[in-house]
């Protein structure tokens, strides 16, 4: 038979702690990812805002948020499309408020 020791409250706790450590870095990161990509929409950079949000596409795909990744994703189809500023900011709106759901 093996030994097979429960791990102590402490070890848990401290489990949980780093992981929760790890969840707030995800979500901090993506936060001033999305204000950097904000900026860019008020500037009208497009070029930027192509850039950011291919880049937050990127993140929230590797971070494991799919739906920031699919609204990022659509932030940059609207700033391909020339004359589309509102369609880009009616789309930024949508991806702020994807992040305003992450748990933290």
């Amino acid at each position: 038979m093996t030994d097979r020791r429960l791990p102590t409250l402490a070890n848990v706790s401290a489990q949980l702690a780093a992981n929760n450590a790890k969840v707030v870095g995800c979500i901090d990161a993506i936060t001033t990812r999305v204000d950097e990509l904000a900026a860019a929409v008020a500037g009208e950079d497009w070029p930027k805002v192509q850039q950011l949000s291919g880049q937050l596409v990127e993140q929230g795909r590797g971070m494991g948020y799919r739906a920031v990744s699919a609204m990022a994703h659509r932030v940059c189809e609207e700033a391909s499309r020339p004359n589309n500023t509102i369609g880009v900011k009616r789309s930024m709106v949508r991806l702020i408020g994807v992040c305003g759901q992450l748990d933290r």
